[in-house]
């Protein structure tokens, strides 16, 4: 290498070329060969390409960043690369093809991925036994392992309803519920013996008829009336009842401040209480703001988007939403409608969020109408991921197979990004430094005026230029079979990996992460 350049110079330089080049200039020289290879360089590349790109990261495992070397940066910024553009493809390649066997004469109900804190990977699955002997097994798998194994199984006679826990809490893993009142479980995945592999951390013995929802302590229950109510398992009985209607609830969103509900004809906002500890046997809280379909809803779910990188404030992420909404046939309509919630720019987060101080804009806007066909009595199934992915079991096989009374595939489409941008950080300007050459000078003032007139234009900033309300088709089919014994869904963005749960307790896992990769 002949440069007069400096080496970090040179680094510099080369974190602005495409990976591509990067490999290309490797070639050229022994020079050009150990500065490629700098952490700096891959730093900037992973932040540039990866990062501020929204792509997620497959086989990270809960390692933190900081502690990677260059040489595994450089192996994580292909690995995501690679994944997204398989991914986005209109027919992606499944990289391994697993079947996890269930117990026979069963059918899956039930399908979750389970985080925890040291990034292990796990899946919960549900599944009831047919016959005259019903009763329902809970199981646990290892994903981590090269084929997955069941680290922990439960039986039940009876169960109305699971949730399972959307993040890494010690507060519990599941919450089933069963005669005895709610049974909140935690997991012990190195147990000796699978069935002790579920152990009961709390039982709450309100009368209840259906669990709705698990979040870090929080459980989301609704008692025979309908009536919703919110308990925190580490201060039990306390409980917080959300008033509004008696509808069945489909998904929520929950932060520190607020939860937002996703029920059959409405969605509502709901303010948080600080803590639950303190808070008397009952309280009941009205929504801030409720928004009415104009038709119910028979399946949705909802996502709180990934925010802008080492932006801390949630808020300013938007929501996702996806609706099949109900029919008067025997059948699902054939649409799915996207929905997206907004943050509210002039939310003050300092305060409380009330009718005044509302952290998203209402109504909901409309994106777009998606096509999903659905024959009748068949079933239809729906995931979302926090990047955005959205994928759904439909009818739509005639392209594949000549028939059209059987078949189902698995399609979706990604959710146009909207994030609202943090407000920018000013330089600080040292009265001492103009000494050294800096400071308040003309040149600083004029880059604080163009700042100013950028936080004007902010809002035009946030705004992507994209057809509102439009219609639209699945971009992606990832898999497609011609039976119709898919019944439930559940997707793992981060790792590129889709889990299906069938009629006769086979569970079907696609992975589509390049890593991954082995003969199916």
């Amino acid at each position: 290498m002949s440069t007069r350049l400096p080496e970090d110079i040179i680094r510099i330089v080369l974190s602005y070329l495409d990976i591509k080049d990067i490999v290309a200039i490797r070639q050229s020289c022994r020079g050009f060969n150990e500065l490629s290879k700098s952490r700096s360089v891959w730093d900037a590349l992973y932040f540039r390409h990866v990062v501020n790109a929204d792509i997620p990261t497959p086989g990270l495992s809960g390692r933190s960043f900081d502690c990677l070397s260059a040489e595994e940066i450089e192996n994580f910024c292909h690995a995501s690369l690679a994944l997204h553009s398989n991914w986005t493809a209109p027919t992606p390649t499944a990289r391994r093809f697993l079947r996890l066997e269930g117990i026979s004469d069963t059918r899956v109900l039930g399908l979750h991925c389970l985080p925890r804190a040291d990034g292990h990977r796990y899946l919960i699955s549900l599944a009831m036994l047919l016959g005259s002997h019903r009763r329902f097994i809970l199981r646990c798998w290892d994903l981590e392992a090269s084929t997955p194994v069941c680290v922990a199984e439960k039986s039940f006679q009876r169960v109305s309803g699971m949730a399972v826990n959307k993040t890494a809490s010690d507060a519990g893993s599941v919450a089933m519920l069963t005669p005895q009142g709610v049974d909140v479980l935690r997991l012990n995945p190195n147990a000796a013996d699978p069935n002790q592999g579920f152990t009961t951390a709390r039982l709450l013995r309100d009368p209840l008829a259906s669990v709705a929802y698990f979040y870090d302590s929080i459980v989301a229950a609704r008692n025979s009336d309908g009536r919703l109510f919110l308990y925190d398992v580490t201060h039990a009985p306390a409980r917080v009842e959300l008033l509004h209607n008696t509808e069945m609830p489909l998904d929520f969103v929950f932060t520190e401040t607020f939860v937002l509900v996703l029920k059959t004809t409405t969605l509502e906002l709901y303010p948080l209480p600080s803590s639950f500890a303190g808070i008397p046997r009952h309280v009941i809280i009205q929504p801030i703001f409720a928004f009415e379909f104009p038709r119910r809803v028979d399946h949705g779910v909802m996502t709180l988007r990934h925010g802008w990188p080492g932006d801390t404030e949630t808020l300013n992420c938007a929501v996702t939403v996806f609706l099949r909404f109900a029919s008067s046939f025997p059948w699902a309509v054939n649409l799915i409608d996207h929905f997206e919630i907004r943050p509210n720019a002039y939310y003050v987060s300092a305060d409380s969020p009330s009718e005044m101080n509302v952290p998203y804009e209402y109504p909901p806007m409309h994106i777009q109408t998606i096509g999903s066909p659905v024959r009748m009595h068949a079933t239809t199934h729906m995931a979302v991921g926090e990047y955005g992915t959205v994928v759904w079991i439909d009818s739509h096989t005639e392209d594949y197979y000549v028939h059209s009374h059987r078949g189902q595939r698995i399609a979706g489409l990604f959710a146009p990004l909207y994030r609202r941008r943090p407000k920018k950080l000013r330089p600080i300007l040292d009265t001492d430094a103009e000494d050294q050459g800096y400071g308040e000078d003309e040149d600083d003032m004029d880059d604080m005026d163009d700042m100013d007139e950028e936080d004007d234009n902010e809002e035009d900033e946030n705004e992507e230029i994209r057809p509102l309300s439009g219609t639209s088709i699945a971009s992606t089919v990832f898999c497609h079979h011609d039976a119709d014994n898919w019944l439930r869904l559940v997707l793992d963005e981060k790792e590129g990996v889709i889990f299906v749960g069938r009629d006769d307790g086979i569970i079907e896992i696609f992975e589509y992460a390049q890593g991954n990769f082995v003969s199916p």
